[in-house]
């Protein structure tokens, strides 16, 4: 994905030295003057700009993944395994179903009868993929499959506890 010209000065200057910043912005401002404004603007405000990279999709912030599903036979013992190999807390567990949380992402336990093993994403405007399907944690989705047929999950964001 290229991104804007303005969006790769930025990001390099990020990187830079505050002298050498300066030196560039400076060199930049003898052939592109607007550009060079632009970039010492999002410089005095780097916050305001948190998802510069994302401005070749119109602006739009990335969605949230909740948590990507795999199946297993026995949700028992894969949490055992899971637990024993990696660092993660069960967030729920049943005889058919776990919730792992790892410091960036939940991973699903699912068995095959129930799931199919997908990529579950947040979305506020879940219910225009679908009628939403309650879950027996509260939580509301639709399942819709890509054009490779892989499945994927459509969570509706008011359904989720609050993150704390």
């Amino acid at each position: 994905m290229d991104l804007p010209i303005v969006d790769q000065i930025f990001e390099l200057a990020l990187d830079l030295p505050e002298g050498e910043r300066e030196r560039m912005l400076e060199r930049l401002a003898v052939d592109d003057p607007a550009t060079a404004a632009e970039v010492r603007r999002l410089l005095a405000n780097p916050g305001g700009r948190p998802h510069f990279a994302c401005s070749s999709v119109g602006g739009r912030r990335p969605d949230t993944v909740h948590h990507v599903a795999v199946q297993v036979e026995d949700v028992a013992r894969a949490v055992e395994w899971y637990r024993s190999v990696f660092a993660c807390e069960v967030e729920y567990q049943d005889a058919t179903w776990a919730m792992l949380a790892f410091a960036n992402l939940r991973v699903a336990l699912v068995v095959p009868a129930q799931h199919p093993p997908h990529l579950s994403l947040v979305r506020a405007d879940a219910a225009k993929f679908g009628p939403l399907t309650g879950h027996r944690d509260g939580t509301r989705s639709v399942y819709v499959v890509d054009p490779w047929g892989n499945s994927i999950e459509i969570m509706d964001r008011d359904s989720l506890p609050p993150e704390g």
